[in-house]
């Protein structure tokens, strides 16, 4: 037997969530013949999918979405790729609690098959985005932050986007924190701008709403934490 079947899916009850239900911070850790394969954390959405390279023939794609019952399910597929056609293998079903315990399987279809070690965990997180402050002139389309204060008035496109996050997850001692790991581009990118940019704000949105403004005094680099309102805060795992 050259390949054995491979499937993952991961369920999580979406009551058990913040408000922004959604989003995902995921840690999958594949081994093949004790060699780590793809990516060993990142974020995802509701009804969306990734694809990590493995190799030259190989990739794995993880693929969310959620059911009537406001259950959400994560599909991981192993897709083997040749000159002749694409194949995918799936791994045996799993459920995964909202406490983000992990669970894990291990098996081995054959002695001529790779053995092969998943573990994985998914946890509540945000979708954190940064904003540029806006010139007077764009007033009218800018997003807008008010904190008992004067409006600050932030540039609808962001500076950082989704793809310039590397993770994003709740620390786990205190819910009302996300920890924020930005790629090496994204990085540079906020690097440059903020460098750039001392004395203006920046704003911190999360689904399209700014949730707070930093006044930017100095670079900032790509790994920070910053504390989010109530509602998007984390319940924890008791409530």
């Amino acid at each position: 037997m050259k390949h054995m079947i491979k499937w993952l899916s991961i369920a999580l009850m979406g009551a058990a969530f913040s408000a922004c239900a959604n989003d995902f911070y995921i840690t999958s850790v594949l081994t093949r013949d004790s060699q780590r394969l793809g990516p060993q954390a990142f974020n995802m959405d509701g009804q969306s999918s990734k694809e990590f390279t493995l190799s030259d023939t190989e990739s794995v794609r993880y693929t969310l979405h959620e059911t009537e019952d406001a259950s959400v399910y994560i599909a991981v597929t192993l897709i083997e790729k040749n000159a002749d056609a694409e194949s995918r293998y799936t791994l045996p079903s799993m459920t995964m609690m909202p406490s983000g315990d992990v669970n894990g399987v291990s098996f081995q279809a054959a002695e001529q098959a790779p053995y092969f070690d998943w573990q994985i965990s998914a946890e509540p997180s945000l979708p954190v985005l940064f904003y540029k402050q806006a010139a007077d002139q764009d007033k009218g389309l800018s997003l807008v932050f008010k904190n008992g204060l004067q409006p600050v008035y932030f540039d609808p496109v962001p500076l950082i986007t989704e793809s310039d996050v590397d993770f994003i997850r709740y620390r786990k001692d205190n819910g009302s924190i996300v920890e924020v790991e930005l790629t090496d581009a994204g990085t540079k990118k906020l690097q440059n701008y903020t460098r750039d940019h001392i004395g203006s704000q920046l704003g911190i949105g999360v689904a399209g709403e700014i949730i707070n403004a930093a006044v930017i005094r100095s670079e900032i680099a790509g790994k920070m934490q910053l504390s989010v309102p109530e509602k998007y805060q984390r319940a924890s795992a008791a409530e």
